[in-house]
């Protein structure tokens, strides 16, 4: 049941982790992705290929490369 008392006290406010995801990290992942996404165009025009297919490429190769690790050094 609400009360008097719920609806004179205002809410806490965000907390400094929401805080910085919301207003930094996540501004910041968008426009790195943004950058990403104008290059991949910019590569698709010049090499005349559909950006889908540029995209695609794209992809495979990142996630063929994720694969990859350096070889560890034994003791």
């Amino acid at each position: 049941m609400v009360t008097r008392e719920d609806l004179v006290t205002k809410p806490r406010g965000f907390s400094a982790a929401r805080r910085y995801l919301h207003w930094h990290a996540a501004p910041a992942m968008i426009n790195g992705l943004g950058a990403i996404e104008g290059e991949l165009e910019r590569l698709a025009v010049a090499v005349r290929r559909s950006p889908a297919r540029t995209l695609g490429a794209a992809v495979t190769l990142g996630v063929l490369l994720s694969f990859v690790r350096p070889r560890q050094r034994g003791r």
